[in-house]
């Protein structure tokens, strides 16, 4: 590749990660870079394929998996990620997905759909994880929300596009120009046609020049004709969508999503990300690869537009506030909580209610309804002297996870209206919850005086988890009744 140079880089240095699933994403993002850095080496045991460089004046490693898509293999990719880069902070996730068009969202081949928090989702939907009810199928699980800081950054790009237009187009073309043979990621010449959801493509052939001209959705066209960029729901699930009627069908169910995916969810699982795509069909019979290339290079000219918006350094973890959690990797991000005023804690000195900040070490208890014993247990620090004048206790809180195979691992909880801070890697906190039951979650948070509905769409697993523990984790959460 050009502008390969010499670099003294180390694993430390990459604090941005962005994850493919397909060789010609991974191609797409990685020729997209400002200039590429020379291999690292990693562990023997990580079989990621990995490339590095300059994206936006961030150094970025590209990851994927080497011949597997879906969920779990972007799940592995993403715990590869963690253990051998363990600076890494920011996640985004590249590719392609099946764009779902309505009246509201004008949403064409080429286009990109960048993810962002609605209702109660964290910007990506899992919608085939659930119960099968009386009353239809019920949508369970809740996937780990994506940083502040690229949720800040998009809102910004979001807001700059509304007086101009993107750079896609612009990107796309520097990439073409100093590489001729990626022409295959140039704007197809094949028109972008949209059938009615219940016309089926019938014949063998992959192109749709025997399908009746007369089903296609008349659409207005677009001026500038350049790709556009839509915020909102992604739908991630284990199946390609290729039936108009079932896409229908599952938009009915989850509500206003703008395409269909298969490998966020495994990602977010554990991990907090922005999943950014670009629309190479319509989940519909009519599917086909002509259009590929082009919305793998659209999602990567958008992940560097974006990254634009995070200044270079930005998102250094802060060491002003939290507390490590034992058991992390460094970086993590820890919510802080504030209880509300009033609450009555037992700490372990008498002083119902005190500061940890103000009296020292303490261990606040509170024993929960099944007999479990909740205790937060926490070392003087420096840090502490920063908070000494609050009138209300602040301290991340954890559910650890101790029944069926998965170990004693934490769930971080995120409540309504605090954002997730960066823990401090020179401090060491511990949070330890012990349960009878998986219900101690709910207690857990009734201890800090908030109600399960207000935080339910915030748990996040702890990064340390396989991927097969967390998806055990999320089994065990989405079958439990909660009061």
């Amino acid at each position: 590749m050009q502008n390969r140079h010499q670099s003294s880089k180390t694993h430390d240095d990459y604090k941005i990660a962005i994850i493919c699933s397909l060789d010609f994403e991974l191609n797409a993002v990685r020729y997209m870079l400002d200039r590429e850095h020379p291999q690292l080496r990693t562990n023997k045991n990580d079989t990621t394929l990995y490339y590095f460089g300059e994206l936006s004046h961030h150094d970025v490693v590209v990851a994927c998996p080497p011949g597997k898509t879906g969920k779990s293999a972007a799940a592995i990719v993403a715990t590869n990620l963690s253990r051998t880069f363990p600076s890494i902070e920011l996640r985004l996730m590249v590719g392609i997905a099946g764009g779902v068009p309505t009246e509201r969202n004008d949403i064409r081949l080429g286009d990109v759909v960048i993810s962002m928090p609605m209702d109660a989702h964290a910007g990506v939907v899992q919608y085939d994880l659930g119960r099968d009810t009386d009353d239809g199928f019920e949508i369970k699980g809740y996937l780990t929300p994506p940083p502040p800081l690229l949720i800040n950054a998009i809102t910004r790009m979001k807001s700059a596009h509304s007086i101009s237009e993107n750079k896609i187009e612009g990107f796309l073309s520097q990439m073409i120009r100093k590489f001729p043979g990626l022409s295959n990621y140039a704007r197809p010449t094949r028109s972008d046609k949209l059938f009615e959801s219940d016309y089926r493509h019938k014949h063998g052939e992959s192109s749709c020049r025997r399908c009746n001209p007369s089903r296609t959705i008349e659409r207005n066209p677009r001026s500038p004709s350049s790709p556009r960029i839509h915020y909102g729901l992604i739908a991630s699930g284990d199946s390609v969508i290729k039936s108009g009627q079932v896409k229908e069908s599952l938009v009915r169910r989850v509500g206003d999503i703008l395409c269909f995916e298969m490998e966020a969810a495994g990602v977010m699982t554990g991990f907090p990300c922005v999943v950014i795509r670009g629309i190479s069909d319509y989940a519909d019979s009519h599917k086909n690869d002509a259009w590929q290339h082009y919305a793998a290079a659209t999602a990567a000219a958008s992940v560097k537009e974006l990254l634009e918006y995070v200044a270079p350094e930005n998102h250094t973890t802060n060491t002003s506030h939290g507390l490590q959690l034992q058991g992390f990797s460094p970086g993590y991000y820890v919510p802080e909580i504030e209880p509300h005023w009033g609450t009555n804690y037992a700490s372990s000195n008498g002083a119902g209610g005190s500061s940890y900040a103000q009296s020292g070490p303490s261990n606040y208890q509170q024993r929960g309804s099944s007999g479990a014993t909740i205790s937060f247990d926490y070392p003087a620090t420096a840090s502490t002297s920063a908070s000494q004048s609050r009138s209300r206790s602040r301290f991340p809180l954890a559910v650890p996870i101790a029944d069926r195979g998965v170990g004693s691992q934490v769930i971080p909880i995120r409540t309504r209206g605090d954002q997730l801070r960066p823990s401090p890697r020179a401090e060491e906190g511990r949070t330890e919850i012990r349960k009878d039951e998986f219900r101690i979650c709910h207690e857990a948070i009734d201890l800090v005086g908030y109600s399960y509905e207000e935080t339910r769409e915030s748990f996040l697993i702890n990064r340390s988890l396989s991927p097969e523990e967390a998806m055990e984790l999320e089994r065990i959460s989405d079958n439990m009744d909660w009061y």
